[in-house]
């Protein structure tokens, strides 16, 4: 598996994606999966960013809470 995508929304997932994050990060390394808090530089385009880190990611992973 080359990287992971982790998708979730601040307001009702944060803890769970931070989770999901280190334990993904222990097993594969950190450069293989991809939360925004940690990619994304000051002054980046975000969007581009993270468009074309879907669109070569080889899972996303999506996660929704409860709002």
């Amino acid at each position: 598996m080359r990287s992971v995508f982790i998708s979730y929304r601040r307001e009702d997932s944060d803890t769970e994606a931070g989770r999901l994050y280190d334990t993904l990060k222990r097993r594969l390394g950190g450069n293989r999966v991809f939360r925004d808090v940690y990619a994304l530089r000051p002054g980046e385009d975000y969007a581009r960013v993270i468009e074309r880190t879907i669109a070569t990611a080889d899972v996303v992973l999506v996660l929704v809470g409860r709002s």
